[in-house]
Formats: structure tokens, sequence, C-alpha cells
């Protein structure tokens, strides 16, 4: 099931984006406060101003184009937090959210999360009447092989005080439906063998190069689990690549999975 994750949201992404072609400028109300957002197309920004009874509040130009403004509430205060989505433009790259919240006749900027690759969804995910914000962490994106070989490993966020906080690790069963998935995926490899590029040679998009991008979102959700070492046991039992204490290198150092 490569991609699942990532594929579904990409999806959405596009069906959303589809749907706002002709949706500029893109407007949203809450309450007594307007937002209203206008994308150039010629310099690939948009401004977005918030008003009150004609009184503007907030104006702002960000680089890319606002294709989504919608409130939820995500917190124990009673108040809704504000989501902004910003699209910047080009491929594997693009996916940022502003959080902010309207006070006494003004609105604030609280906080930004840069998805890179992945757009999201909010849903309950054990539900338990809370919405999160449900996407796909991309941080090993064209790490290890190309990126239509690149894994996936499942990100939750809220947003509290104001600010996005990750969540993931209260999830464990949809983290352990990931592993399911990776498992499946690296069982294949596990029953056939890979063809190891010679000790210093590029794994890069090789059989080693896709074992590793299964591999890497593998430590990740044990990671968020709290039990990273089962991660890197299967990485012992099953990656026999010549560059394998490199590769635990990498997870441990650069991307701090230990």
């Amino acid at each position: 099931m490569k991609n699942i994750l990532f594929t579904i949201l990409s999806l959405m992404f596009l069906q959303n984006a589809n749907s706002q072609q002709d949706d500029n400028p893109l407007k949203f109300s809450l309450g007594e406060y307007n937002f209203k957002s206008v994308y150039d197309t010629s310099s690939f920004n948009s401004i977005l101003k918030v008003t009150k009874k004609g009184m503007t509040l907030f104006e702002r130009e960000f680089g890319g184009k606002i294709y989504s403004i919608k409130a939820d509430e995500f917190g124990d205060d009673g108040k809704m937090d504000i989501l902004i989505d910003l699209y910047t433009g080009g491929a594997h790259c693009c996916f940022n959210i502003y959080t902010g919240h309207t006070e006494e006749n003004s609105f604030v900027i609280t906080d930004s999360l840069w998805l890179g690759n992945s757009d999201y969804e909010i849903k309950d995910l054990n539900s338990d009447n809370r919405r999160e914000i449900f996407a796909s962490d991309d941080r090993f994106a064209y790490a290890f092989t190309n990126f239509a070989e690149t894994r996936f490993s499942p990100l939750v966020y809220t947003v509290k005080d104001y600010k996005f906080e990750n969540i993931t690790k209260n999830f464990p069963e949809t983290i352990n439906a990931s592993i399911t998935e990776l498992n499946a995926e690296l069982s294949k490899y596990k029953n056939s063998g890979i063809k190891c590029p010679a000790a210093g040679e590029d794994t890069f998009n090789t059989e080693a190069g896709t074992m590793k991008a299964i591999l890497a979102p593998l430590v990740l959700d044990y990671y968020n689990l709290g039990e990273v070492q089962k991660g890197y046991d299967i990485v012992n039992e099953t990656y026999t690549c010549p560059d394998k204490g490199a590769f635990t290198d990498t997870l441990k150092v650069v991307y701090k999975l230990k």
C-alpha cells in the first residue's frame, strides 16, 4: 500500500484546489469578521485582508496561493482557531498552514506549520469528539530514493494556546496501522532479498534505497510509540547492505530518532 496516506491527501488537495480555481478572491466569514484573500497571478502572492463592519483589522501579503480559510475548535477554551492554508507553488515542497484567532476588533496570526509535501485533513481520529489535524510526515522525501518511492508516517497536530502542537504519539492505533502497512511492504524484500551496491557506492534509486525508504518511516513510527529500538532491531535483521551502519547513524544523528 505504497504512499497510501500521501496519495489520499494529495488527491484531497487537488480536488480542493480545482474547486477553487475561479474563487478569486477567496472569502470566509466568522461572525462579524470577514476574510478576503486575493491571489495575484503575476507575482504569485496572496493579499489577505480581515475586516469587521467595514473596518480593516489586518492586511498581509503571503508568498503563494491561499487556497482555503477555515475555522475549527481544537482546544477546551471554546474559542475558534482560524486555519489559513497556503500553497507556495512547485512540486513536492509546498504546503503551509497559518493559525490565528480573532480578538476584540483585531485578528492575530500566532503560529505556522510547514507540511512540505503533504496537505492535511481535519478529523476525529479516535472518536473522542475532538478533531485533529491529520497529515503525513514527509521528512524522508528524497532522502534515500526518488520521491515516488518515498514512504510516509502519519503526523497528527492540534492547536493549543494558539500554537501548533505535535500529538502524533497520542494515536497508537493510527501509528500501528502504518507499521502494519510498512511491514507488509518490507516482507516482499525479506522474502526475495535485494541486490546491494558495492561498499562506497550510492544506494539512491536502487533496491537498497527503496528498502531504506521503507525502514526509515518504520523507525519513526516506533519512535512515536516510544519503542524506537524495535525499529532498529528490524533494520538490523532485514537490511544487509554495507552502508547499514551509516544508515542507522543518519537516522539517529540527522533525524534524531534515538
